[in-house]
């Protein structure tokens, strides 16, 4: 049930997104900081907007799976559930590319600098609170690429990162 619950709480965060301008962007940006976004689990890297195929294998056996007929691509998007990560893919070109990436659990090293325990403070001075759109328990940061941080009493629990 919680699951669903918080399921539920990412896609409204997400949903209420604006869309427009930002200003001149995070305070602090690192110097990773394009789409070459990667998550590290185990010894398997994942990078957002990559094909799929050259991680799926390592990765095994997903706890969860669904897929829903994409509504931008011909095909289906895919969401892979894993231990540590939740992997959503779209179809293009025959191939499942790397839409988003949820980091589950502090033991997956990436290259963001805010992690899961971090506060929202944290995020506020990494990004600069005017490039932040924040609600209660998601806190959205828009660039090149999204990131949704999502939270429980000010501090993080979930990151997701999401092509735009």
């Amino acid at each position: 049930m919680r699951k669903k619950i918080l399921v539920l709480a990412m896609m409204l965060c997400l949903s209420l997104t604006a869309c427009g301008d930002k200003s001149e962007g995070a305070k602090n940006k690192t110097e990773n900081n394009s789409n070459q976004l990667t998550v590290t689990d185990g010894a398997v890297d994942v990078t957002l907007d990559d094909d799929f195929d050259s991680c799926k294998e390592e990765l095994g056996e997903p706890k969860e799976y669904s897929e829903n007929k994409s509504c931008l691509y011909d095909g289906y998007d895919k969401t892979y559930t894993y231990e540590n990560l939740v992997i959503i893919t779209y179809p293009i070109n025959d191939k499942e590319k790397i839409a988003s990436i949820t980091v589950l659990s502090e033991n997956v090293k990436h290259n963001l600098p805010i992690s899961i325990g971090d506060s929202l403070d944290d995020i506020k001075s990494e990004y600069g609170e005017e490039n932040l759109d924040i609600t209660d328990g998601c806190c959205i940061y828009e660039d090149e690429y999204g990131i949704a941080f999502y939270m429980e009493d000010d501090v993080v629990i979930e990151i997701e990162i999401y092509i735009l």
